[in-house]
């Protein structure tokens, strides 16, 4: 239809020009046929089908334009990226993004064992102020917690970090297997922007990467559900926004 459209422009512009020569060139010069003001009127009819023909073009080519701007905007709406990371980078950059949250933080810690709190390093801080960095936070922090012997210390401190931290729950999950690396994957996410999977392969990075950071709308929609349905709704909440379960320290058991 385009080449047609504009083919039809051309042929309207050859026969106003047509019609204008018609009407002004003497009566001498080659192709003249028209009677006297048949020319002005032929120029006058082919102008304005060009306007019309122009302005059909005009509207097809801004239809076309809305069409791949809607399409480019529903393509980078779901647009995502991964980037891999060191054990060391995401206990720097994910407290930030815990502080920075409005709407809720979820976070799945899978280990068997406790984790360091004492010492210089990112992770060390992180987890010597988790009680403050959740505190600093507007969102609702979700915590799961995998159960075993060795953390029940572990989580007799959290459970005395969040009474009262109306902004925090805590919960403590039972894994189906005795290994390192439990059956679900440990996940992080803040608010819809971004998601973690976290401790892939191993819970200490020996090697260069650890972690996925995940951004994008729908990626992280997953990771929010795969948390609810896969760990929250799994284990077992002892703090709800920072009331106490009775009887919590069965769970411990």
């Amino acid at each position: 239809m385009k080449i047609i459209t504009r083919l039809l422009i051309s042929l309207e512009f050859l026969t106003a020009l047509f019609g204008a020569y018609d009407e002004i060139a003497p009566e001498s010069w080659p192709f003249r046929y028209l009677p006297k003001g048949m020319g002005t009127a032929l120029s006058l009819i082919s102008v304005t089908m060009m306007v019309v023909l122009l302005n059909v073009e005009l509207d097809r080519q801004q239809r076309e334009a809305n069409s791949d701007a809607t399409l480019f905007r529903a393509i980078s709406q779901r647009m995502s990226a991964s980037l891999p990371f060191h054990e060391r980078e995401f206990f720097a950059i994910w407290p930030e993004q815990v502080r920075r949250a409005q709407d809720t933080v979820d976070v799945a810690y899978l280990s068997p064992r406790p984790p360091p709190t004492v010492g210089s390093g990112a992770q060390e801080q992180y987890f010597g102020a988790i009680h403050k960095i959740y505190k600093a936070s507007n969102a609702h922090v979700r915590r799961v917690e995998r159960l075993s012997s060795e953390k029940r210390d572990w989580l007799r401190r959290l459970v005395r970090d969040f009474t009262g931290l109306h902004n925090v729950s805590l919960a403590v999950y039972r894994d189906q297997i005795d290994a390192e690396l439990p059956a679900p994957i440990s996940v992080c996410r803040s608010d819809d922007q971004y998601a973690w999977l976290v401790a892939l392969a191993e819970h200490e990075s020996t090697g260069k990467y650890r972690d996925v950071l995940l951004t994008g709308s729908d990626v992280v929609g997953l990771i929010r559900t795969y948390f609810q349905n896969r760990l929250w709704l799994r284990s077992t909440v002892i703090i709800n926004r920072g009331q106490v379960q009775q009887d919590w320290e069965k769970e411990l058991d």
